[in-house]
């Protein structure tokens, strides 16, 4: 979404810009994921750690 909107207003020197930020630790999903699943998204993590909702905002 973010590659088209950036190229349909490029033209018009409007920016698009986008964030994925990758599993967020909230209430639900610590309570819900297995630790298999939360050592699956920590293998393919950017940082070493697990996203909370504090980084977002």
């Amino acid at each position: 979404m973010t590659r088209y909107t950036a190229a349909q207003y490029g033209k018009d020197h409007i920016r698009c810009n986008g964030m994925a930020p990758g599993l967020i630790l909230t209430p639900a999903a610590k309570n819900n994921m297995p630790q298999a699943v939360l050592d699956i998204f920590g293998k393919f993590n950017a940082l070493p750690y697990h996203g909370e909702a504090d980084d977002i905002g």
